[in-house]
């Protein structure tokens, strides 16, 4: 079967614009290697409740998600027993230069808006410190997992 030129533009240009508006599925994982300089389960960091003791990020296209392993030992929690718990986060991503700026829109919960920025320069994540008040652990680093080869 022939196609003239008529008959066959529209179908590439349609085919085109369908295949640059399928999703990515490669997703960036980078996971927190330091804070402050030090590793996140340092002693130093040993009753600080709020610092995830492992913490990942996954970005994949305009998407983010993170997953945070909190104390919930004493003194992190007054009740007996040992462990962490997981959170997970989500949500939409803008990028201005190297500068991801974080939002939410989980309207199950009621939040919605900017939750936050990191910068992104080569395989690295940046939490900037001295920016998230009232708590600010300082400087979060995350480092880029890389991908494993698939046989």
């Amino acid at each position: 079967m022939r196609f003239t030129t008529r008959q066959w533009l529209p179908l590439l240009i349609f085919g085109y614009a369908a295949a640059s508006q399928q999703p990515s599925t490669h997703v960036e994982t980078y996971r927190l290697a330091s804070v402050r300089g030090k590793l996140p389960r340092a002693a130093d960091f040993s009753t600080d409740c709020d610092l995830p003791v492992f913490s990942e990020y996954r970005l994949h296209g305009a998407r983010w998600v993170s997953i945070d392993s909190l104390r919930t030992a004493p003194p992190c929690n007054p009740l007996p027993g040992t462990g962490e718990l997981l959170r997970i986060d989500s949500g939409y991503l803008r990028v201005a230069a190297e500068t991801l700026h974080l939002y939410v829109d989980d309207r199950r919960i009621g939040s919605n808006g900017w939750v936050g920025f990191a910068l992104l320069r080569s395989d690295t994540l940046l939490f900037p410190g001295g920016v998230f008040e009232p708590y600010d652990p300082g400087d979060m680093v995350y480092l880029r997992l890389r991908s494993r080869a698939r046989h």
